[in-house]
């Protein structure tokens, strides 16, 4: 793309030259920036039953917003400026710089500011403009994190073409960044496969062997099916000692360095591997003998407040030790029946049994005698370990190829960030490219 044939300083340091044509103006000059509430959230008459959407940082999650996650009421809303159809939201607070259309009227808390729509605006363009300029106008907090408020967002400039020249940039703008969208949410859908696939590989390989060929028996378990013939079938606690973690771990009390891996439930419950990137302590004073962890065991959550984590299991793959904290039970691989990391894997498949024995209501639970009476297919020892080859194997590759998506998706976002900024600031002249 080659640049506009004439430029001039446009007084703005991190800008420096734009078109000569173009304008340079300040925010408050070009239109109202006009900024949400909050009721009072004691007071219920407010919220409950509310019907009015009232848009919050959460919910600016796509170009077009209609829906709130949380609404108001008709009492709330009262005496309030509606905000209408087709404005420019803009979070200024806490999350700087997330955008989106109001698809519909709606109200908007104090975070966010509005630009109404105006015959004589072109919203598109500025869409695009305040996203890549704005965010330069901000202060940093005491935590490194931007800040706005009204008075900076009012005296930011704003470099301002001509009208049709603005509809121009938006067009091609609007293009280009559809093309990018594309190509990220194409490179999202294959890492959601390679989700899929690590699933069936982990799966197809503890129930079924790497023999297609294998003559099958009925297993006797309803959920499992058919397994190799020659394997046998025993319950868990047959084949691994079952320990209820207690030790009262918390973590504001989580150190850096300590003598002991502190597995916490909140550290644990989302991890597949505790390694040597694990990095949360303590000391001697919660040390107790029947809550250590070895290399190799693998740990279950036991309670969460979703039916999905439920059952979620990780493997201890480090040599020193560690302390179970409470809400998870620990499990102890005999090692003449079943190859450590063979039952992590195997555990991958008990997850979903396990939910089927959840208790409670706003916390769900299982108890450690119903993982105890759940059967596990075993092959014999070596053809347990050749089967852990094969799936350290898989994971490694889809692990692989999961960096290689996400880095492609890091690159595509920060080359539609460059072409926004390159295309708003005039540094190069898209307007025949529309």
């Amino acid at each position: 793309m080659k640049p506009y044939p004439n430029y001039k300083d446009s007084g703005i340091e991190w800008i420096g030259k734009v078109p000569k044509h173009w304008k340079v103006r300040k925010l408050s000059y070009q239109f109202s920036v006009n900024t949400g509430f909050t009721p009072s959230t004691s007071n219920n008459e407010y919220y409950e039953n509310g019907t009015n959407d009232w848009i919050t940082i959460s919910d600016l999650n796509e170009k077009y917003v209609s829906e709130s996650s949380t609404k108001l009421t008709d009492l709330a809303v009262e005496g309030k400026e509606i905000i209408p159809k087709g404005s420019l939201l803009y979070s200024f607070k806490l999350s700087v710089g997330k955008m989106a259309f109001a698809k519909k009227n709606i109200y908007t808390n104090e975070a966010i500011f509005a630009i109404y729509p105006d015959k004589n605006i072109n919203l598109n363009y500025y869409y695009y403009l305040l996203g890549s300029i704005l965010i330069h106008n901000s202060n940093k907090n005491i935590y490194g994190a931007n800040i706005l408020n009204q008075e900076l967002i009012r005296a930011s400039k704003l470099v301002v073409p001509k009208s049709e020249e603005q509809t121009q940039i938006a067009n091609y703008l609007d293009h280009k960044t559809a093309l990018i969208d594309k190509l990220i949410a194409k490179k999202e859908q294959l890492i959601q496969l390679l989700e899929e696939e690590k699933t069936a590989v982990i799966n197809q390989a503890v129930t079924k062997g790497l023999d297609p060929t294998v003559k099958m028996k009925d297993s006797g378990i309803d959920w499992l099916g058919k397994i190799p013939e020659h394997w046998d079938n025993h319950r868990i606690d047959w084949i691994a000692k079952l320990i209820r973690g207690n030790t009262g771990l918390k973590k504001d009390e989580l150190l850096n360095e300590g003598e002991y891996v502190a597995l916490q439930y909140g550290k644990t419950y989302k991890v597949n591997e505790v390694n040597d990137t694990f990095n949360y302590y303590v000391n001697s004073e919660y040390y107790k003998q029947n809550q250590v962890v070895n290399y190799g065991d693998t740990i279950f959550i036991s309670t969460s407040e979703t039916i999905e984590d439920l059952g979620h299991s990780c493997y201890y793959n480090r040599k020193d030790l560690g302390l179970i904290g409470g809400e998870q039970i620990l499990l102890k691989p005999d090692n003449r029946f079943i190859f450590n990391k063979y039952l992590f894997y195997y555990s991958k498949n008990i997850g979903k049994v396990l939910q089927k024995y959840a208790k409670g209501l706003k916390v769900l639970r299982f108890k450690i005698d119903d993982l105890k009476k759940i059967s596990i297919p075993l092959p014999p020892i070596e053809e347990q370990k050749k089967i852990v080859n094969y799936i350290d194997y898989e994971m490694s590759r889809i692990r692989n190829l999961k960096k290689l998506y996400k880095k492609e998706i890091k690159l595509l976002r920060e080359y539609k960030t460059t072409l926004i900024s390159e295309v708003v600031t005039g540094k190069v002249d898209v307007r025949e490219k529309v």
